[in-house]
C-alpha cells in the first residue's frame, strides 16, 4: 500500500487541525467540507438528511482526483449521517474511500452500521 496516495479529508473546516495531526507521510492533502457557499471556486455539493432537518457540504472539485484514497476523518460519530454524506461526496468525484477515523464514537447511536463498507476507527468508544 502506497500511503503517499492518499489524501485526508476534514469533514468541517475546524477539524482540519485534527486532521492534520494524521501523520502526513499519507500526504500533505487535507481538505474540508465546510457547508455550502463557504468556498472561492468550483464545487461539488452534496445534500443530506438529519435526525434534526437537513445540511449539506461542500468540496472544490478539484481537491479529489479520481482514483485518489481518501482518509475522512472526523471529531465525532454519532448516527453516521455526515460520515455517509462525506463518503458519498468524495466517492461521487472518483475517490476511494481508505476508511473513517474518528476521536468519539457513540456506539449506542449506531452510526457504524451505516459506514459497513468501510473501514471504521475510533479513539474512545461510549455505549451510554
Amino acid at each position: 500500500m502506497n500511503l503517499r496516495k492518499w489524501a485526508r479529508l476534514a469533514a468541517t473546516v475546524e477539524l482540519v487541525v485534527l486532521a492534520g495531526c494524521v501523520p502526513s507521510v499519507m500526504t500533505p492533502t487535507v481538505t474540508a467540507t465546510p457547508g455550502p457557499g463557504k468556498l472561492p471556486a468550483e464545487t461539488a455539493k452534496i445534500s443530506y438528511e438529519l435526525e434534526y432537518g437537513s445540511n449539506a457540504l461542500e468540496v472544490h472539485r478539484d481537491a479529489i482526483k479520481k482514483g485518489q484514497r481518501i482518509l475522512i476523518v472526523d471529531d465525532l460519530l454519532a448516527t453516521g449521517g455526515t460520515a455517509v454524506a462525506t463518503a458519498d461526496l468524495a466517492s461521487g468525484l472518483g475517490a476511494e474511500i481508505a476508511g473513517l477515523a474518528f476521536v468519539v464514537e457513540l456506539d449506542f447511536l449506531r452510526g457504524r452500521e451505516k459506514l459497513a463498507k468501510y473501514e471504521v476507527f475510533s479513539l474512545l468508544h461510549y455505549d451510554r
